[in-house]
Protein backbone atom coordinates (compact mmCIF):
# COMPACT_ATOMS: atom_id res chain seq x y z
CA UNK A 1 0.00 0.00 0.00
CA UNK A 2 1.43 3.59 -0.70
CA UNK A 3 1.90 5.94 1.84
CA UNK A 4 -0.85 8.93 1.84
CA UNK A 5 -1.81 12.00 3.28
CA UNK A 6 -5.29 12.12 5.53
CA UNK A 7 -6.83 15.15 5.61
CA UNK A 8 -7.09 15.86 9.61
CA UNK A 9 -10.45 17.69 8.97
CA UNK A 10 -13.04 15.72 6.86
CA UNK A 11 -10.54 12.29 6.96
CA UNK A 12 -9.95 12.52 2.92
CA UNK A 13 -7.19 10.00 1.51
CA UNK A 14 -4.94 10.79 -1.00
CA UNK A 15 -2.20 8.94 -3.15
CA UNK A 16 -0.66 12.38 -4.25
CA UNK A 17 2.07 13.62 -1.91
CA UNK A 18 2.62 17.07 -3.79
CA UNK A 19 -0.32 18.23 -1.96
CA UNK A 20 -0.68 20.58 0.99
CA UNK A 21 -3.73 20.63 1.42
CA UNK A 22 -6.86 18.75 1.37
CA UNK A 23 -8.45 18.84 -2.63
CA UNK A 24 -11.95 18.34 -1.16
CA UNK A 25 -12.19 20.50 2.24
CA UNK A 26 -8.88 22.36 1.87
CA UNK A 27 -8.08 21.76 5.18
CA UNK A 28 -4.66 20.57 6.84
CA UNK A 29 -2.97 16.89 5.76
CA UNK A 30 -1.11 14.80 7.57
CA UNK A 31 1.32 12.00 6.23
CA UNK A 32 0.87 8.27 6.83
CA UNK A 33 3.49 5.78 6.33
CA UNK A 34 2.03 2.41 4.98
CA UNK A 35 5.23 1.20 3.08
CA UNK A 36 8.56 0.46 4.29
CA UNK A 37 10.82 2.53 6.52
CA UNK A 38 12.63 5.49 5.41
CA UNK A 39 16.01 3.91 4.08
CA UNK A 40 19.16 6.30 4.83
CA UNK A 41 22.69 5.63 6.14
CA UNK A 42 22.38 8.96 7.74
CA UNK A 43 21.56 8.30 11.72
CA UNK A 44 22.93 11.22 12.91
CA UNK A 45 20.77 13.68 15.70
CA UNK A 46 16.85 12.83 14.55
CA UNK A 47 17.93 10.73 11.74
CA UNK A 48 18.12 7.94 14.73
CA UNK A 49 14.17 8.13 14.22
CA UNK A 50 14.64 7.07 10.34
CA UNK A 51 12.45 4.45 10.69
CA UNK A 52 9.29 6.30 12.13
CA UNK A 53 9.77 9.46 9.79
CA UNK A 54 8.69 9.27 6.24
CA UNK A 55 9.85 7.27 3.48
CA UNK A 56 10.40 9.51 0.65
CA UNK A 57 13.74 11.47 2.04
CA UNK A 58 16.86 11.95 1.17
CA UNK A 59 18.61 13.57 4.48
CA UNK A 60 21.65 15.94 4.01
CA UNK A 61 24.43 13.78 6.14
CA UNK A 62 26.68 16.35 7.90
CA UNK A 63 24.12 18.51 9.65
CA UNK A 64 23.13 17.10 12.91
CA UNK A 65 20.08 18.45 14.12
CA UNK A 66 18.16 17.11 17.15
CA UNK A 67 20.07 15.19 20.86
CA UNK A 68 18.69 18.21 22.56
CA UNK A 69 19.72 17.76 26.33
CA UNK A 70 16.73 16.99 28.60
CA UNK A 71 17.63 19.07 31.63
CA UNK A 72 16.25 18.73 35.15
CA UNK A 73 15.02 21.90 36.73
CA UNK A 74 14.35 20.65 40.84
CA UNK A 75 14.02 24.77 41.64
CA UNK A 76 10.51 24.49 39.34
CA UNK A 77 9.62 21.40 40.47
CA UNK A 78 9.64 22.44 44.05
CA UNK A 79 7.90 25.97 42.85
CA UNK A 80 5.29 23.99 41.34
CA UNK A 81 4.99 21.17 44.07
CA UNK A 82 5.43 18.35 42.06
CA UNK A 83 7.74 15.15 41.89
CA UNK A 84 9.38 16.45 38.46
CA UNK A 85 10.09 19.23 35.54
CA UNK A 86 12.21 18.59 33.26
CA UNK A 87 13.44 21.06 30.19
CA UNK A 88 13.60 20.03 26.76
CA UNK A 89 16.29 22.68 25.44
CA UNK A 90 15.44 23.44 21.59
CA UNK A 91 18.16 26.06 22.09
CA UNK A 92 20.51 23.36 21.11
CA UNK A 93 20.14 22.92 18.30
CA UNK A 94 21.84 24.46 15.25
CA UNK A 95 20.81 27.67 15.00
CA UNK A 96 19.05 27.48 18.45
CA UNK A 97 15.19 26.62 17.89
CA UNK A 98 13.47 23.85 17.45
CA UNK A 99 12.88 24.59 13.86
CA UNK A 100 16.30 23.01 13.01
CA UNK A 101 13.77 20.02 12.95
CA UNK A 102 11.32 20.22 10.43
CA UNK A 103 13.51 22.11 7.91
CA UNK A 104 15.85 19.12 8.67
CA UNK A 105 12.71 16.79 7.35
CA UNK A 106 11.84 19.61 4.73
CA UNK A 107 15.02 19.27 3.47
CA UNK A 108 15.15 15.73 3.09
CA UNK A 109 11.72 15.62 0.51
CA UNK A 110 13.14 18.61 -1.51
CA UNK A 111 16.39 16.96 -1.76
CA UNK A 112 14.43 13.30 -2.55
CA UNK A 113 12.31 15.18 -4.91
CA UNK A 114 15.56 16.95 -6.66
CA UNK A 115 13.89 20.80 -5.66
CA UNK A 116 16.60 23.79 -6.05
CA UNK A 117 15.30 26.63 -4.61
CA UNK A 118 13.18 26.71 -0.93
CA UNK A 119 11.59 28.98 0.91
CA UNK A 120 9.33 29.78 3.53
CA UNK A 121 7.36 32.95 5.55
CA UNK A 122 8.49 33.64 8.96
CA UNK A 123 9.59 36.01 11.83
CA UNK A 124 12.97 35.14 12.48
CA UNK A 125 13.60 31.33 13.55
CA UNK A 126 12.34 29.38 10.32
CA UNK A 127 14.12 31.51 8.07
CA UNK A 128 17.51 31.27 10.11
CA UNK A 129 17.56 27.46 10.03
CA UNK A 130 16.22 27.20 6.63
CA UNK A 131 19.06 30.00 5.60
CA UNK A 132 21.36 27.54 7.81
CA UNK A 133 20.36 24.10 5.69
CA UNK A 134 20.58 25.60 2.24
CA UNK A 135 24.08 26.91 2.97
CA UNK A 136 24.95 23.59 4.08
CA UNK A 137 22.93 21.62 0.79
CA UNK A 138 23.98 24.28 -1.86
CA UNK A 139 20.18 24.86 -2.56
CA UNK A 140 18.89 28.67 -2.98
CA UNK A 141 16.90 30.19 -0.10
CA UNK A 142 14.16 32.95 0.01
CA UNK A 143 12.55 33.97 3.27
CA UNK A 144 8.98 36.11 3.44
CA UNK A 145 8.66 38.05 6.62
CA UNK A 146 6.33 41.03 7.78
CA UNK A 147 7.83 44.19 7.82
CA UNK A 148 7.36 45.00 10.77
CA UNK A 149 10.21 42.33 12.31
CA UNK A 150 13.13 43.66 13.18
CA UNK A 151 15.94 43.49 10.77
CA UNK A 152 18.23 42.26 13.75
CA UNK A 153 15.91 39.19 14.10
CA UNK A 154 16.28 38.19 9.80
CA UNK A 155 20.50 39.29 10.00
CA UNK A 156 21.70 36.30 10.48
CA UNK A 157 19.46 34.26 7.86
CA UNK A 158 20.72 37.42 5.44
CA UNK A 159 24.69 36.32 6.94
CA UNK A 160 23.99 32.89 5.44
CA UNK A 161 22.88 33.64 2.27
CA UNK A 162 19.10 33.87 1.75
CA UNK A 163 17.14 36.65 0.46
CA UNK A 164 15.08 37.93 3.01
CA UNK A 165 12.15 40.24 1.62
CA UNK A 166 9.76 41.83 3.72
CA UNK A 167 6.05 42.26 2.91
CA UNK A 168 3.73 44.73 4.20
CA UNK A 169 1.06 43.66 6.46
CA UNK A 170 1.08 40.65 9.04
CA UNK A 171 1.76 37.27 9.00
CA UNK A 172 -1.41 36.02 7.83
CA UNK A 173 -0.61 38.53 4.75
CA UNK A 174 2.57 36.85 4.27
CA UNK A 175 1.45 33.66 3.97
CA UNK A 176 -1.43 34.34 1.39
CA UNK A 177 1.06 35.85 -0.80
CA UNK A 178 2.66 33.07 -0.34
CA UNK A 179 0.28 30.63 -1.16
CA UNK A 180 -0.41 32.68 -4.55
CA UNK A 181 3.74 32.77 -5.54
CA UNK A 182 3.76 28.65 -5.41
CA UNK A 183 1.66 28.63 -8.02
CA UNK A 184 3.95 30.74 -10.15
CA UNK A 185 7.32 29.44 -9.15
CA UNK A 186 9.06 25.89 -9.01
CA UNK A 187 10.12 26.08 -5.06
CA UNK A 188 9.71 24.09 -2.04
CA UNK A 189 8.10 26.35 0.67
CA UNK A 190 8.80 24.17 3.64
CA UNK A 191 5.76 25.27 5.70
CA UNK A 192 3.50 25.10 3.31
CA UNK A 193 3.92 22.59 0.28
CA UNK A 194 6.46 20.67 1.88
CA UNK A 195 4.31 21.12 5.16
CA UNK A 196 3.15 17.48 5.27
CA UNK A 197 6.88 16.18 5.70
CA UNK A 198 8.10 19.22 7.54
CA UNK A 199 5.27 18.93 10.05
CA UNK A 200 6.68 15.42 11.04
CA UNK A 201 10.19 16.64 12.42
CA UNK A 202 8.46 17.72 15.24
CA UNK A 203 7.50 14.56 16.41
CA UNK A 204 11.16 13.64 17.28
CA UNK A 205 11.16 16.25 20.13
CA UNK A 206 8.37 13.35 22.00
CA UNK A 207 10.34 10.29 20.93
CA UNK A 208 13.52 11.75 22.22
CA UNK A 209 12.15 12.67 25.36
CA UNK A 210 10.85 9.34 26.01
CA UNK A 211 14.21 7.76 25.37
CA UNK A 212 16.10 10.75 27.65
CA UNK A 213 13.78 9.76 30.38
CA UNK A 214 14.80 6.22 29.99
CA UNK A 215 18.48 6.46 29.12
CA UNK A 216 21.22 4.33 30.15
CA UNK A 217 23.59 6.76 31.12
CA UNK A 218 21.99 7.40 34.40
CA UNK A 219 18.47 8.67 34.72
CA UNK A 220 16.88 5.52 36.04
CA UNK A 221 18.19 2.46 36.67
CA UNK A 222 15.47 0.61 37.23
CA UNK A 223 13.40 2.08 34.16
CA UNK A 224 15.87 0.10 31.96
CA UNK A 225 16.57 -3.02 33.74
CA UNK A 226 14.07 -4.65 32.16
CA UNK A 227 14.80 -3.50 28.73
CA UNK A 228 15.28 -6.67 26.21
CA UNK A 229 17.14 -4.58 24.35
CA UNK A 230 20.55 -5.22 25.81
CA UNK A 231 22.78 -4.14 23.36
CA UNK A 232 21.88 -0.59 23.45
CA UNK A 233 22.42 -0.58 27.21
CA UNK A 234 25.99 -1.75 26.86
CA UNK A 235 26.21 1.18 23.47
CA UNK A 236 28.20 3.69 23.09
CA UNK A 237 25.62 5.79 21.88
CA UNK A 238 23.48 5.20 24.88
CA UNK A 239 19.97 5.19 25.07
CA UNK A 240 19.87 5.52 20.96
CA UNK A 241 22.38 2.53 20.21
CA UNK A 242 20.42 1.97 17.01
CA UNK A 243 17.34 2.86 15.14
CA UNK A 244 15.37 0.48 16.93
CA UNK A 245 14.76 2.61 20.10
CA UNK A 246 12.70 1.49 23.33
CA UNK A 247 10.25 4.14 22.16
CA UNK A 248 8.83 1.12 19.77
CA UNK A 249 8.25 -1.38 22.58
CA UNK A 250 6.21 0.42 25.23
CA UNK A 251 5.71 -1.25 28.59
CA UNK A 252 4.83 -0.15 32.13
CA UNK A 253 8.99 -0.91 32.71
CA UNK A 254 9.66 2.45 31.24
CA UNK A 255 8.97 6.04 32.38
CA UNK A 256 7.23 8.53 30.45
CA UNK A 257 6.32 12.34 31.17
CA UNK A 258 2.87 13.03 32.85
CA UNK A 259 2.44 16.34 31.45
CA UNK A 260 4.29 17.90 28.21
CA UNK A 261 3.84 21.89 28.19
CA UNK A 262 4.57 23.76 24.79
CA UNK A 263 3.54 27.19 22.68
CA UNK A 264 1.33 27.14 20.64
CA UNK A 265 1.34 29.31 17.47
CA UNK A 266 0.03 27.51 14.39
CA UNK A 267 -0.79 24.24 16.30
CA UNK A 268 1.49 22.48 14.23
CA UNK A 269 3.99 21.24 17.19
CA UNK A 270 2.00 20.82 19.34
CA UNK A 271 -0.44 18.37 17.95
CA UNK A 272 2.64 16.52 16.33
CA UNK A 273 3.68 16.10 20.03
CA UNK A 274 0.33 14.94 21.06
CA UNK A 275 0.42 12.75 17.33
CA UNK A 276 4.13 11.34 18.03
CA UNK A 277 3.19 9.70 21.09
CA UNK A 278 0.18 8.21 19.59
CA UNK A 279 2.24 6.91 16.69
CA UNK A 280 4.62 4.86 18.96
CA UNK A 281 1.53 3.79 21.17
CA UNK A 282 1.99 6.00 24.08
CA UNK A 283 -1.31 7.17 26.04
CA UNK A 284 -1.69 8.32 29.27
CA UNK A 285 0.81 11.87 28.76
CA UNK A 286 -1.46 14.93 29.10
CA UNK A 287 -0.45 17.91 26.50
CA UNK A 288 -0.91 21.60 27.77
CA UNK A 289 -0.22 24.10 25.40
CA UNK A 290 0.07 28.06 26.06
CA UNK A 291 -0.52 31.05 24.19
CA UNK A 292 0.22 34.91 24.69
CA UNK A 293 -2.77 37.27 25.95
CA UNK A 294 -2.40 39.22 22.96
CA UNK A 295 -2.57 36.04 20.30
CA UNK A 296 -4.87 33.41 21.31
CA UNK A 297 -7.06 32.01 19.11
CA UNK A 298 -6.70 28.61 20.36
CA UNK A 299 -6.68 29.06 24.14
CA UNK A 300 -10.31 31.17 23.56
CA UNK A 301 -11.63 28.43 21.35
CA UNK A 302 -10.52 25.76 23.73
CA UNK A 303 -11.92 27.91 26.74
CA UNK A 304 -15.03 28.39 24.88
CA UNK A 305 -15.26 24.53 24.60
CA UNK A 306 -15.33 25.68 20.73
CA UNK A 307 -14.68 23.02 18.28
CA UNK A 308 -13.52 25.57 15.51
CA UNK A 309 -10.47 28.53 16.14
CA UNK A 310 -11.51 32.12 14.84
CA UNK A 311 -8.94 34.02 13.56
CA UNK A 312 -7.76 36.94 15.32
CA UNK A 313 -5.29 39.88 14.55
CA UNK A 314 -2.55 39.65 16.44
CA UNK A 315 -1.24 41.97 18.90
CA UNK A 316 1.32 39.71 20.78
CA UNK A 317 5.31 40.99 20.72
CA UNK A 318 6.08 37.10 20.97
CA UNK A 319 6.21 37.13 16.96
CA UNK A 320 7.35 34.23 16.88
CA UNK A 321 3.56 32.73 18.30
CA UNK A 322 1.63 35.60 16.57
CA UNK A 323 -0.66 33.83 14.27
CA UNK A 324 -3.93 34.92 14.13
CA UNK A 325 -4.89 31.77 11.72
CA UNK A 326 -3.31 28.74 13.19
CA UNK A 327 -3.45 26.33 10.06
CA UNK A 328 -3.71 23.65 12.81
CA UNK A 329 -5.60 25.36 15.45
CA UNK A 330 -8.59 22.66 15.51
CA UNK A 331 -5.89 19.38 15.43
CA UNK A 332 -4.81 21.45 18.79
CA UNK A 333 -7.52 21.23 20.35
CA UNK A 334 -8.16 17.97 19.31
CA UNK A 335 -5.23 16.96 21.15
CA UNK A 336 -6.16 18.83 23.97
CA UNK A 337 -8.81 17.05 24.51
CA UNK A 338 -8.25 13.78 23.56
CA UNK A 339 -4.95 14.21 26.12
CA UNK A 340 -6.73 15.61 29.19
CA UNK A 341 -4.32 18.63 28.29
CA UNK A 342 -5.33 22.60 29.10
CA UNK A 343 -4.58 25.46 26.70
CA UNK A 344 -3.76 28.72 28.54
CA UNK A 345 -3.66 32.05 27.50
CA UNK A 346 -0.66 34.35 30.08
CA UNK A 347 -0.72 38.03 30.02
CA UNK A 348 1.66 39.76 27.66
CA UNK A 349 3.25 42.09 30.40
CA UNK A 350 3.86 38.94 32.82
CA UNK A 351 6.71 37.85 29.14
CA UNK A 352 9.97 39.32 30.59
CA UNK A 353 8.99 37.57 33.98
CA UNK A 354 8.81 34.24 32.02
CA UNK A 355 12.12 35.03 30.50
CA UNK A 356 13.49 35.54 34.37
CA UNK A 357 11.80 32.75 35.80
CA UNK A 358 12.84 30.31 33.55
CA UNK A 359 16.28 31.70 33.17
CA UNK A 360 17.06 32.10 36.99
CA UNK A 361 15.79 28.57 37.94
CA UNK A 362 17.76 26.41 35.26
CA UNK A 363 20.16 28.57 33.44
CA UNK A 364 18.29 28.36 30.21
CA UNK A 365 17.57 31.78 28.64
CA UNK A 366 14.46 31.90 26.26
CA UNK A 367 12.79 34.06 23.86
CA UNK A 368 9.05 35.01 23.93
CA UNK A 369 7.87 31.27 23.06
CA UNK A 370 9.59 29.93 26.08
CA UNK A 371 8.61 32.64 28.62
CA UNK A 372 4.75 31.63 27.44
CA UNK A 373 5.38 27.95 27.83
CA UNK A 374 6.79 28.74 31.48
CA UNK A 375 4.02 31.08 32.19
CA UNK A 376 1.59 28.63 31.06
CA UNK A 377 2.92 25.95 32.91
CA UNK A 378 3.49 28.13 36.11
CA UNK A 379 -0.65 28.91 35.74
CA UNK A 380 -1.28 25.12 35.62
CA UNK A 381 0.32 24.52 38.49
CA UNK A 382 -1.33 27.72 40.60
CA UNK A 383 -4.63 26.34 39.10
CA UNK A 384 -3.97 22.08 40.44
CA UNK A 385 -3.56 20.71 37.26
CA UNK A 386 -0.09 19.06 38.31
CA UNK A 387 -1.07 16.17 40.48
CA UNK A 388 2.03 15.81 43.29
CA UNK A 389 3.44 12.87 41.38
CA UNK A 390 3.25 15.10 38.40
CA UNK A 391 6.71 14.81 35.74
CA UNK A 392 6.66 17.75 33.84
CA UNK A 393 8.64 18.65 30.51
CA UNK A 394 8.52 22.17 29.08
CA UNK A 395 9.77 22.51 25.40
CA UNK A 396 11.83 25.44 25.29
CA UNK A 397 11.59 25.78 21.60
CA UNK A 398 14.15 29.08 20.97
CA UNK A 399 16.66 31.23 22.34
CA UNK A 400 16.68 34.13 24.05
CA UNK A 401 19.47 35.66 22.04
CA UNK A 402 16.86 35.86 19.69
CA UNK A 403 15.19 38.42 21.13
CA UNK A 404 17.28 40.83 23.34
CA UNK A 405 14.30 43.24 23.94
CA UNK A 406 12.34 40.51 26.40
CA UNK A 407 15.85 39.90 27.56
CA UNK A 408 16.40 43.22 28.72
CA UNK A 409 12.95 44.08 29.93
CA UNK A 410 13.78 40.89 32.10
CA UNK A 411 16.58 42.18 33.51
CA UNK A 412 17.63 45.19 35.58
CA UNK A 413 20.84 47.55 34.63
CA UNK A 414 23.44 48.92 37.16
CA UNK A 415 24.31 52.56 37.30
CA UNK A 416 28.47 52.59 37.06
CA UNK A 417 30.09 52.77 40.43
CA UNK A 418 33.86 54.00 41.33
CA UNK A 419 36.53 51.44 40.57
CA UNK A 420 37.13 50.46 44.15
CA UNK A 421 36.02 47.49 46.49
CA UNK A 422 34.03 49.21 48.49
CA UNK A 423 31.74 50.62 46.10
CA UNK A 424 30.67 46.99 44.53
CA UNK A 425 30.37 45.90 47.80
CA UNK A 426 28.21 48.96 48.80
CA UNK A 427 25.85 47.96 46.13
CA UNK A 428 25.54 44.49 46.59
CA UNK A 429 24.60 45.13 49.88
CA UNK A 430 21.21 47.19 49.13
Amino acid sequence: MPDTLICTACSAVSDNLEIYSCPKCWGPVTYQRNSSPCLTSCREGLWHYSDLLPSELDPLPGFPVGDTPLLSAPALAERWAVKEVWIKNETANPTHSFKDRVVAVALARARYLGLKTLACTSTGNLGHALAAACAQSGLRCVVLLPDAVEPAKTAAARALGARVIPIQGSYDDVNRVAHLLAEDVDWGFVNMTLRPFYAEGSKTIIWEIIDQLNSADGYRGSAISNSQNLDQLNSLDGYRGSTASRIHQPSSAQLYPTDIVAPLASGSLYSKLYSGAKQIGVAGIRFHGAQPGGCQPIAQAFSDGAEQVKPVKSTSRAQSLAIGTPADGENALKAARASGGKIVSVPEADLPAGVALLGQACGVLTESAGAVTTLGAEALAESGQFPEEARVVLVITGDGLKGLDLVEDASETEEAVKASPEAVLEVLSQ
